[in-house]
């Protein structure tokens, strides 16, 4: 489909599961910089490698510049084409976070795009925050089959962080005041009031797409040219008019 809607930009540690996402308007090299930045931000501890996949949002020249200015001394590797299981984690968070939060549709309104970044952000923090999730430990092959074997308790990404011997302090005490900072019932009641802001901004932009266009004037017609000047009025005289003949004539 042709032109430009809003796309999810999904970054996810393998480790700890933490997940950060970010909404652009098209996937132009610029943007996916954009919002690179802003997860990198948003992450509490340093980037040591990416994998990311083939398409041309990440393979790209003003990408290629940029890299190590994102993540410094970070390794970068990409997929295999048409293999989406090398990127499994991602491919798994976009169907649990992006599509369970932002569904199928597809949004062309620029106007919007502030909030969906604010809205996605928020989502963010309450998910890594608060919500806990199962790790996949290892899997078996018996067969044609697998058997996975999972986390016995349920953890967030933010006790994955904190138990991590490997996380610097420093990234440990930016944990902690994120969970002395927010509220996970604050964070729901900004969630869903920006959710009822975006519809009411959607439902009105949609209203005024589906209003019927207004008919053309009609053409005018050309200007008249100005009547010519009238002659002024003689005025009525009594005498007889002065003829040559009768001033010249030699009869009494």
């Amino acid at each position: 489909m042709a032109g430009r809607f809003h796309s999810v930009l999904d970054i996810t540690d393998i480790s700890t599961q933490w997940t950060e996402m970010y909404v652009t308007y098209g996937l132009s090299g610029e943007n996916t910089i954009a919002g690179l930045k802003a997860c990198v931000e948003a992450l509490p501890f340093p980037v040591k490698g990416v994998n990311t996949d083939n398409g041309s949002e990440f393979i790209n020249r003003e990408l290629n510049e940029s890299f190590t200015d994102i993540f410094p001394g970070a390794l970068r590797s990409r997929s295999r084409p048409y293999w989406k299981n090398d990127n499994a984690h991602v491919e798994q968070k976009n169907r649990d976070r992006v599509r369970r939060y932002f569904h199928y549709g597809r949004s062309d309104c620029d106007v919007i795009t502030p909030l969906l970044c604010e809205l996605a952000r928020l989502l963010s923090l309450y998910d890594n925050l608060y919500r806990p999730t199962l790790k996949l430990l290892y899997k078996e092959r018996n067969g044609h089959k697998y058997r996975k074997f999972f986390e016995k308790t349920p953890k967030t990404p933010v006790q994955r962080v904190l138990e991590d011997p490997s996380v610097p302090e420093a990234s440990k005490e930016r944990v902690h005041l994120l969970q002395q900072e927010h509220n996970p019932l604050h964070l729901q009641e900004k969630i869903a009031k920006l959710k009822r802001k975006i519809q009411r901004i959607e439902a009105a932009l949609a209203q005024e797409k589906s209003r019927p266009a207004q008919p053309p004037p009609p053409p005018q017609r050309p200007a008249q040219p100005p009547p010519p000047p009238q002659r002024p009025a003689q005025p009525p005289s009594d005498s007889l008019p002065n003829f040559p003949y009768l001033l010249n004539s030699r009869y009494p």
